[in-house]
């Protein structure tokens, strides 16, 4: 029979605001849109270059701080999702990042970079086996200046594909603008890119979505989007909507 799966358990300790240890299984800190709890996101799915160039969770250590508008995060993880087994191989990432400004009127610019020396890695989404010793790095920018606030960020994979006996690099980027219209009403837009080097592929997805915060724990969530140029729709575009309705405390 199925058994429920834990998706985050963490402990940790904050020595001070320039130094926190956490321990568990969490989501690494490599993408600002993989960031937010699933109760926050801008939109229903995270940005498709996180699934396609990254595992949501891995079990290991980080080390995280900040001090005068400086932040950092390091971490050591098993690098093969939640599995308990390691093959003595290890997913090392980091973070160094810089925000201007205060809550409600910031810039923030930050850098991402892993390497995952375990083998026979599924990568993220991808539907790829990384050989081992897989890079990955990116880089971020996220501003708030009520009513408006927006994220651009870009990540790129590179990695021996078991699959395809040969190097392969999956790239792609978003764009992301919003505006509060009002205290418990958004509208955001988003261009979601993605692509792959040797396999040929790459698309365009737009988004525009309403979320609705109708109580303190009740919310709404309509997407509109538009995929552009997709291969596994012989380039023919489609258009869908989708909708959440999410309970959270």
């Amino acid at each position: 029979t199925d058994s429920p799966t834990i998706l985050d358990a963490r402990m940790g300790y904050s020595f001070s605001d320039q130094l926190e240890i956490q321990v568990g299984s969490f989501k690494p800190r490599l993408s600002a849109d993989l960031d937010p709890n699933p109760g926050i996101t801008n939109f229903i799915d995270r940005a498709r270059q996180v699934g396609a160039t990254m595992n949501n969770r891995e079990i290991g250590i980080t080390l995280l701080g900040e001090s005068k508008g400086w932040g950092y995060a390091f971490g050591m993880y098993n690098g093969n999702r939640l599995q308990n087994e390691n093959d003595g191989r290890f997913l090392y990432t980091g973070r160094l990042s810089y925000t201007f400004g205060s809550e409600g009127n910031s810039l923030e610019f930050a850098l991402n970079g892993a390497f995952n020396q375990t083998e026979n890695e599924r990568v993220g989404k991808s539907g790829l086996t990384s050989a081992g010793d897989r890079e990955l790095f990116g880089a971020y920018v996220q501003f708030e200046k009520d009513p408006l606030f927006g994220t651009f960020e870009y990540l790129q994979s590179s990695f021996e594909a078991v699959e395809l006996q040969a190097d392969e690099t999956i790239s792609g980027f978003f764009a992301t603008l919003g505006t509060n219209v009002s205290e418990r009403t958004q509208l955001i837009a988003r261009w979601d890119h993605l692509e792959y080097d040797v396999s040929n592929l790459k698309s365009d997805l737009l988004l525009l979505a309403w979320k609705r915060k109708v109580t303190s724990l009740f919310s709404i969530h309509i997407n509109g989007l538009a995929l552009l140029g997709p291969e596994e729709f012989d380039g023919e575009d489609q258009f869908g909507v989708k909708a959440n309705f999410q309970f959270q405390f």
